[in-house]
């Protein structure tokens, strides 16, 4: 069976209010500007692409390097690449953190097994990538 692709029919994340819901980090404005889905019996995911409308300030790095601090079963800081990484293992829809939406567990490990939402936000760069899926 071969993968298929192209573009979703809606998308969950729209703009800064969403990602904050979603990663517990205010965000600046961004804007959408593509989004494509992905599907095979293994993995399927829907990306969506952002612009910040201004580019990426400090404050907003020094609450990502917070976030790594406080929040580092979801945050992490890839030096080598530059790049901020959020990723989640979820079992309700929408995903709130700020109403207590946290990593799935089973005997208190990571379940990798299910819906999962990534975000990657590169420090020198403008493109901000979410990616809300499935995996098996």
């Amino acid at each position: 069976m071969t993968p298929d692709s192209g573009k979703p029919s809606s998308v969950p994340y729209h703009n800064a209010a969403d990602l904050e819901r979603l990663t517990g980090v205010e965000f600046p404005e961004i804007v959408a500007t593509d989004s494509m889905y992905y599907y095979n019996p293994v993995k399927q995911h829907i990306e969506v692409c952002f612009l910040p409308k201004k580019p990426l300030d400090k404050q907003f790095i020094n609450r990502l390097d917070r976030a790594c601090s406080t929040d580092s079963c979801c945050w992490q800081y890839d030096k080598a690449n530059q790049v901020y990484h959020y990723f989640l293992y979820y079992d309700s829809y929408p995903v709130d953190r700020a109403k207590g939406t946290h990593q799935r567990l089973v005997n208190g490990e990571p379940d990798w097994d299910g819906n999962y939402v990534s975000v990657d936000i590169p420090v020198n760069g403008d493109t901000i990538i979410v990616e809300d899926g499935w995996f098996r």
